[in-house]
């Protein structure tokens, strides 16, 4: 029920550019927390070899597995995991401008 006081108003959205790095991001975790949905958006660090072809399997060998290292989290509620949605699959139907190549 709603209140007869409440007052309800819109107003436009202005964008501000915080000077936040750009980064890449390959890797996406989901995790649903209540109604939300947890997303922590990373990056696979690719490792550094040098040397010789056996050196540079050697020293991938001993790394055991790559970090991911996290770049950023969210909380979505329905309404912004909504918006999401509907961003991300407008950029996949429009294909040219918006398509990301696969690394």
């Amino acid at each position: 029920m709603s209140d007869p006081n409440e007052i309800k108003i819109q107003l436009p959205l202005r964008r501000i550019d915080d000077g936040s790095a750009l980064v890449v991001a390959d890797q996406f975790i989901l995790q649903r927390i209540e109604n939300r949905i947890h997303v922590v958006v990373g990056q696979i660090g690719h490792p550094l070899v040098t040397g010789t072809p056996e050196e540079q399997l050697a020293q991938i060998h001993e790394l055991g597995s790559l970090p991911v290292h996290v770049r950023g989290r969210c909380l979505l509620g329905m309404p912004a995991l909504r918006r999401l949605h509907s961003v991300l699959g407008g950029a996949m139907a429009e294909g040219n401008d918006s398509e990301v190549d696969d690394e």
